[in-house]
């Protein structure tokens, strides 16, 4: 539940990724691969679809001190 505050998906979190915007559908997927905490995440364009506040909230994220 913490992710999905974090990642703004309070309001999509019962409604079917197929439907939700491409922004929404990025944060998710984000999301999703910090589930498992790992130590490193490789991502291959992680702000594309993403809007100004989305990209600050991830970039504030990617702190390591962020992560806990």
């Amino acid at each position: 539940n913490s992710l999905i505050a974090k990642f703004q998906l309070d309001s999509v979190s019962n409604i079917k990724a197929q439907v939700i915007s491409g922004g929404q559908k990025k944060r998710l997927v984000i999301a999703l691969a910090l589930l498992g905490k790992p130590k490193l995440l490789l991502m291959d364009e992680p702000f594309a679809a993403l809007d100004l506040f989305s990209i600050k909230m991830m970039g504030n994220y990617s702190k390591p001190s962020d992560r806990k």
